[in-house]
């Protein structure tokens, strides 16, 4: 077995599928937050002895920590002391898209949207409460009810056309980002947006779960109707008028945004800002660089300020053994807001409708084999659900059925099954091709044949509802807050036309959720209800979630990351 799995780890590294105060051009790495997610280490600071994980603030306001100096969530966003007018390139592994406000989600909407945009607020911890919440555009929010709250803004905010922001435009942006469908999430979670005066609305959402006015409250850009409706469609995608800190000066699809800072930026009281924007930087220039060799390379000739998503295999170059950054660089490891896991059609269109065939899938699979072949033994967070397993109530109490080939051969025996053949359906990224290629080694060792189709994003969305199409599919569903933000998602009749990812429709886990997920009925046993009840059914297998890589110059003194675990470009300060 030990040479076997050697074989496939060697087969997965062939194929490449493991997966002071600067000036304009900027030439950063591990401590452990409070909560374990992020880690970041400067090869400048000072490390701590011993093992203790106390924290106290420095000059810069933020956090000292063990082995260097981590951004808090969220110190003072304070430039004093540092250089302004910097120009910060960055090195991106994606294309810069939906940058109109009511867009669809699209890989590289948040490297623009908290840049070009501003919200009414910016959720600054994993699972916090609206009062956590950094105020942006709302000068107070105040709950009435779990469905109701009311929010007064500023009365001096303008977009850079000068057109003032008032209620009228608040209730515009939320109404139409609602009826546009391209969050189906937002439309089913928001009930409405009412004016009470020229600076005060209500917001009424159609439900009271866990998180609903937090993720209302910070999902929605607010712009200007007048200004949004001068522009064509052409102009909303390439050029939009926003009102938040940087504006976009020149855009190329797949090659580059350029912004600068808005001199004329309504937040004038620096004391008011929100972590999202320093203002340190008057330019900020991303490129698209999606081969992780290219962004590598950036950050070695110092072409770049900063690089996003280094490479497992090629995070040494820039990080010691020890997890400390190297000279010249500041390292930021952070857990990703996706968890991979494999959900198993279970309709009577495959055979993985038989329970025992499930059974036998999972226990056939190592899942620590597969996720250190894919992500490096030391690139991922282990979990037995759904979830990032640092989520609040993730139970650590909880299991899944372990690696056992001998009980996969007595499931498979008990399905009645023989000549089985499974297709897995995954999307074009290496780690997702790497994922299945694991999977299918190891089912193929209990007799159970796997094919593998992999597609682009447009087809897998197209085939994941024919249930003709996959047998096992990998997926990445998102739970940065709560365990419930799987289930949910997963669940949910609104997102799968009418049925669950699992392709049937479960009343009773449905009920389930919906009792975890509700304020007043939320504990760690209707939560642990759900993972008990989704074990028996065997609906899935959890695999983990990786860590990812970013990598700095040391010039960078702090990470602003969102709890969602993406970077904030307007918020980062250089010494």
């Amino acid at each position: 077995m030990k040479k076997f799995l050697s074989l496939l780890l060697a087969m997965a590294m062939c194929l490449g599928l493991l997966a002071g105060c600067g000036g304009s051009s900027t030439g950063g790495g591990d401590a452990d937050s409070s909560e374990g997610a992020t880690s970041a280490s400067g090869s400048s600071s000072t490390e701590a002895e011993g093992d203790a994980s106390e924290e106290g603030e420095d000059a810069t306001g933020m956090s000292s920590v063990t082995s260097g100096i981590s951004l808090a969530q969220h110190p003072e966003i304070t430039t004093e002391g540092c250089s302004e007018d910097i120009t910060v390139t960055i090195s991106s592994n994606v294309d810069i898209a939906g940058i109109d406000a009511f867009a669809a989600a699209q890989s590289g909407r948040n490297d623009i949207r908290y840049l070009i945009y501003d919200q009414l607020a910016i959720m600054t911890t994993p699972g916090g409460e609206v009062e956590d919440m950094a105020l942006q555009m709302a000068k107070s929010i105040e709950k009435i009810d779990d469905v109701t709250y009311q929010i007064e803004i500023y009365d001096y905010i303008h977009d850079w056309a000068g057109n003032a922001v008032t209620a009228d435009d608040v209730v515009y942006s939320y109404t139409t980002m609602k009826d546009s469908g391209v969050s189906g999430k937002f439309s089913r979670l928001l009930e409405s947006m009412e004016k009470v005066d020229d600076y005060t609305v209500i917001m009424h959402l159609a439900e009271s779960s866990l998180g609903t006015a937090q993720y209302c409250l910070q999902y929605c850009p607010v712009v200007s109707q007048a200004s949004y409706e001068s522009q064509t469609e052409g102009e909303r995608s390439q050029y939009p008028i926003g009102t938040g800190g940087y504006k976009i000066v020149d855009y190329v699809s797949g090659g580059y945004c350029y912004l600068e800072r808005v001199d004329d930026y309504w937040q004038t009281d620096e004391s008011l800002r929100s972590y999202a924007y320093s203002a340190q930087a008057k330019e900020i220039k991303i490129i698209v660089q999606t081969e992780a060799a290219q962004r590598t390379n950036s950050m070695l000739t110092g072409s770049s300020d900063v690089a996003v998503q280094i490479s497992s295999t090629e995070i040494s170059q820039f990080r010691n053994d020890d997890g400390t950054s190297k000279d010249g660089y500041n390292v930021l490891s952070y857990l990703s807001s996706t968890t991979p896991f494999v959900v198993f059609n279970c309709s009577e269109d495959s055979p993985l409708s038989n329970i025992d065939l499930r059974k036998a899938v999972c226990s056939a699979i190592d899942r620590t084999g597969v996720m250190d072949g894919t992500y490096g033994a030391s690139g991922y967070l282990a979990s037995v659900d759904l979830c990032n397993a640092l989520v609040g109530d993730y139970n650590d109490d909880w299991t899944w059925y372990e690696y056992d080939a001998a009980a996969a051969e007595s499931y498979l025996e008990a399905s009645g099954l023989s000549d089985v053949t499974l297709t897995i359906m995954t999307d074009t990224s290496d780690s997702q091709k790497s994922i299945a290629v694991f999977i299918k080694e190891y089912l193929n060792m209990v007799g159970i044949n796997v094919e593998i189709a992999s597609y682009d994003a447009a087809l897998i969305t197209e085939y994941k509802n024919d249930s003709t199409m996959w047998d096992m599919r990998l997926d990445t569903p998102g739970s940065s807050d709560y365990a419930t933000d799987a289930w949910n998602l997963m669940t949910s009749a609104d997102t799968n036309e009418g049925r669950s990812y699992f392709m049937v429709t479960d009343e009773t886990l449905d009920e389930l959720v919906a009792t975890a997920t509700a304020i007043d009925t939320h504990s760690q046993d209707t939560v642990d209800a759900v993972h008990e009840y989704c074990y028996e059914q065997c609906y899935y297998l959890p695999l983990g979630t990786p860590y990812q890589y970013a990598v700095a110059s040391d010039a960078l003194l702090g990470w602003p990351l969102h709890p969602y675990n993406y970077l904030l470009y307007g918020g980062f300060i250089f010494e």
